[in-house]
């Protein structure tokens, strides 16, 4: 990295680090899994700029949070679990990043336990897919959204890429089959039916598993790394690989919505 690019990254990390909070090993004013976000983009800072200074604050994350705590609120589970299976994917991907940059197994053991409760998630309501929100009383209903699954997916590649289990080229392939006609992808652009071609939608109706909700723009950010992933592992004939993907202009769109929570 050099030139603008390096000063201005070196700007942006140095900002975020202002948000720190060394006692709870998260970062103030975001929520359980911007935190997430924020400790990777740390770690991809340290990939790219070899430098080996963030190390202990990854550390001091993982150990700070990693074991059951009933005085943190945002945070009572063990091993980076809630209640919301997109939050567990967030860490998921971190954890994996941060094995890639420091090579701890701890950090990509935790990832493996993140994604198998992750797995709990999925049933067959609208034909299968994991659920968004895990059961918390009498006035749960079961939705099955966007971003709880494109997080399941690249999760279960990169961890096949990094462990050559089986397993988890099975879930991802599995998962995208389910995903690419579950209806989330607009097939063409259809008001009625709440579809733009090429844009995914934030999830399926709660009753009658028909797409529905806002664009958002973190579900079609998940989207491209997905290609990438799965034309990589899958090593079928051509013919048995995934379908195209959307292409990645639909992020241009003006039905885009910003992510909830940013």
């Amino acid at each position: 990295m050099s030139g603008n690019f390096r000063a201005n990254a070196d700007a942006a990390v140095a900002a975020l680090m202002g948000w720190y909070n060394t006692a709870s090993g998260l970062w103030d004013t975001t929520g359980w899994w911007n935190s997430a976000n924020a400790l990777e983009a740390v770690i991809d800072y340290s990939l790219r700029t070899n430098t080996t200074t963030y190390q202990d604050l990854i550390s001091n994350t993982f150990l700070k949070n990693k074991d059951f705590n009933p005085f943190r609120l945002i945070n009572v589970n063990a091993n980076f679990l809630n209640g919301y299976y997109d939050d567990e994917g967030w860490w998921a991907l971190a954890w994996i990043k941060a094995y890639d940059l420091i090579g701890i197994g701890d950090y990509l053991n935790m990832a493996e336990t993140i994604f198998a409760d992750m797995t709990k998630g999925w049933d067959q309501f609208c034909q299968g897919g994991i659920m968004w929100k895990k059961w918390d009383g009498p006035l749960w209903k079961e939705f099955k959204n966007a971003i709880a699954n494109e997080l399941f997916l690249t999760v279960a590649a990169r961890l096949y890429q990094r462990t050559s289990n089986q397993s988890y080229l099975n879930w991802a392939q599995k998962e995208w089959n389910w995903f690419s006609t579950s209806g989330m992808i607009g097939q063409q652009t259809d008001p009625s039916k709440n579809q733009v071609k090429n844009m995914i939608n934030d999830g399926l109706d709660q009753t009658t598993c028909a797409s529905s909700g806002s664009f958002y723009t973190y579900n079609q950010g998940v989207i491209p790394g997905w290609q990438t992933y799965i034309r990589l592992l899958v090593t079928r004939p051509c013919s048995a690989r995934p379908g195209p993907l959307p292409t990645p202009f639909s992020i241009l769109s003006t039905t885009l919505t910003p992510t909830p929570g940013s």
